[in-house]
């Protein structure tokens, strides 16, 4: 799946990529979820979006449905939107669960923006858990789109005691 009008050159023109191609809301659905995707086979780059008050059952099918998806590829680096999310409705043990589950490669990379203060905590917590695991991919939680999307594109690795 593709974004419509997309500059092959940078990641940033393809933000804010809230508009999903008409093949794309046709074929996964993905208007009437609080959380969806895009997958931009050329960049290597899956685009996801929350939106609103996400729970643990939208969370996990999200990942179910992304997993199933034949344009998914583990190795590829994610961004995930979460600014217009204004709260996750998750308990500590169902945040584990979901960060836990090894969907990405470990040479990935995942870039989190974030608004809300409690959301971005939350994907602290997330990361936290999610580098307890052996095939943990790379994660940073920002505040900032910018500094995400240079992070996503460099090839330096945060550290965990980085302030992301």
């Amino acid at each position: 799946m593709q974004t419509e009008n997309v500059e092959k050159s940078a990641f940033s023109p393809i933000l804010p990529f809230r508009q999903p191609s008409a093949h794309a809301r046709h074929c996964c659905k993905i208007r009437t979820m609080p959380a969806h995707y895009i997958i931009d086979k050329e960049r290597r780059l899956i685009l996801t979006t929350g939106e609103g008050v996400l729970t643990f059952p939208e969370i996990k099918s999200h990942q179910n449905r992304l997993i199933a998806d034949p344009d998914f590829d583990p190795t590829f680096n994610q961004f995930i939107d979460v600014t217009t999310v204004e709260k996750l409705d998750l308990s500590f043990e169902q945040a584990k669960t979901l960060a836990r589950q090894a969907v990405l490669s470990r040479a990935s990379r995942r870039a989190v923006v974030a608004n809300e203060k409690s959301v971005y905590g939350m994907f602290r917590l997330m990361q936290t858990y999610h580098e307890g695991i052996k095939s943990a991919s790379h994660v940073a939680i920002f505040y900032d789109r910018a500094e995400a999307l240079t992070w996503l594109a460099s090839k330096t690795v945060l550290g965990r005691s980085d302030p992301y």
